[in-house]
């Protein structure tokens, strides 16, 4: 509204349109996951050039990289003021390895940031029994078989198909792993054969499993 100093008015109408203010993405930092036992803990940074932002303006999606949905966060999910922001997060993993991270940030304005970052699962550990026996053995004549050759893995859902007999040490100097399967599931798992030895006598022998992740179970245990 202009005014006349003679008194007249003149008013003047017109509209703008105010850009959203940019996102610039930061770094992500996901650490601490054991596949199927521990869950990875996300971090992610980011900042509005609208230092007056809140953190009600924000929300998105985590792409955790391994096949499984986007997690979608809130408001409530953002944490930072002054043009500062960070996001949390968590997830499990399945099995073990290196995934990529994906944070995309949706601002209400209509930007968006998109954060990558990457993180390592670990393979969760297996557990041997010491208890094991290979029974009925006659020497030259009847192989004995394998008891109580147990082992275990902290990731209940690893497939038996995940592990293999890595070395066997028989204690008659022999090494031989022919006919030696892995079975078991939710966790708990067996290696079953057996071995023929030459001559009678009581022998302590060792087996030795490996996940594909990496992670080996030593099984102990004795047969006469």
């Amino acid at each position: 509204t202009v005014k006349d100093d003679g008194g007249n008015t003149a008013i003047i109408t017109g509209s703008t349109t105010v850009a959203d203010a940019t996102l610039t993405t930061g770094t992500v930092t996901a650490a601490g996951g054991v596949e199927g036992v521990t869950t990875t803990s996300l971090n992610a940074t980011f900042t509005d050039a609208n230092h007056g932002a809140t953190t009600g303006d924000f929300s998105g999606t985590i792409n955790w990289g391994d096949g499984t949905t986007a997690t979608a966060f809130t408001s409530a999910a953002v944490s930072g003021s002054n043009g500062s922001y960070a996001i949390a997060g968590s997830h499990q993993y399945a099995e073990e390895g290196t995934y990529t991270v994906t944070v995309t940030v949706n601002d209400d304005g209509g930007n968006t940031a998109i954060i990558t970052g990457s993180t390592t699962v670990a393979d969760a550990q297996l557990t041997g029994s010491n208890a094991a026996t290979a029974n009925n053995g006659v020497e030259g004549v009847t192989a004995a078989t394998l008891g109580n050759a147990t082992f275990s893995d902290a990731n209940a859902a690893a497939p038996a198909g995940d592990f293999t007999v890595l070395s066997v040490n028989w204690g008659d100097t022999s090494t031989d792993t022919t006919g030696l399967t892995v079975g078991g599931n939710a966790g708990s798992y067996s290696v079953s054969g057996s071995h023929l030895y030459a001559e009678e006598g009581t022998y302590n022998f060792t087996i030795t499993v490996k996940d594909d992740g990496g992670n080996t179970a030593i099984i102990t245990g004795s047969t006469t």
